[in-house]
C-alpha cells in the first residue's frame, strides 16, 4: 500500500495518528520527491496550501475532516 492510499483512508482520528507515523518514515525514504525538507519549509507550505485550499472554497464554516488534514499535510510535502 503506497502511501497516498493510507492518506485516503483517513478518516478519524486514530486513522491520522497512524498516517503521521507513515508520513515521517515516508519523508525519509522519498527524500528525492519531497521539495520541502526542512521544517520552516514544509510549515510554510502547510500554512499557503491550507490558505489557497480555503480561497477555493469560501463558504466554508467547518474545518478540514481528519481526511483533508491527512491531505494538506502529505501535500504540503512538495507544494510551492
Amino acid at each position: 500500500m503506497e502511501i497516498w492510499d493510507h492518506m485516503d483512508a483517513v478518516r478519524t482520528r486514530e486513522d491520522l495518528i497512524k498516517f503521521l507515523s507513515l508520513l515521517r518514515k515516508d519523508f525519509a525514504v522519498r527524500e528525492d520527491k519531497t521539495e520541502n525538507l526542512t521544517l520552516d519549509d514544509y510549515l510554510e507550505a502547510l500554512a499557503g496550501l491550507m490558505h489557497d485550499s480555503e480561497e477555493e472554497n469560501p463558504d466554508s464554516k467547518v474545518g478540514p475532516t481528519w481526511h483533508e488534514l491527512a491531505a494538506f499535510l502529505f501535500y504540503a510535502r512538495t507544494y510551492e
